[in-house]
């Protein structure tokens, strides 16, 4: 009798294959996350003092880390900034927002009647049937 090979075996190898590359790509990011969050530190991000030194990752060197380079901060624009931009006061921004959040309620509630009215329609067409087959007899 040939000897057939298990699949549980298998697929244990081969999940701890996946660990283990997913293992070290994160450890070769780990720089990366380190550099961007020491940058957002040194931005005034983190609150951290002035006279401290930057923490040292072991096995990556101050210069390599230096030549990194850190993304960009992202923030969102504050209400006021937006209104600003768009030429408009707070005040109508703030309209103009809850105006689209309305009109999204209503289109929602739109499409759901619309779904009803296709259901009715449907349970017309039956009792229609229902009707011509009982008068039939």
């Amino acid at each position: 009798m040939k000897s057939v090979p298990r699949i549980l075996p298998i697929i244990g190898v081969a999940i701890g294959g996946v660990l283990v590359v997913n293992a070290l790509a994160g450890a070769q990011a780990l720089p990366d996350l380190l550099s961007g969050a020491r940058a957002f530190a040194q931005e005034g991000g983190g609150k951290a003092p002035a006279n401290e030194t930057a923490p040292t990752v072991e096995g990556v060197d101050a210069a390599a880390s230096a030549a990194i380079p850190t993304p960009a901060a992202v923030c969102a624009p504050t209400a006021a900034e937006l209104a600003r931009e768009a030429g408009l006061s707070p005040a109508e921004l703030q309209v103009l927002q809850s105006l689209g959040e309305r009109r999204g309620q209503l289109d929602a509630r739109e499409q759901s009647m619309e779904t009803q009215l296709a259901l009715l329609a449907a349970a017309e067409a039956n009792l229609d049937a229902m009707v011509q087959s009982l008068s039939g007899l």
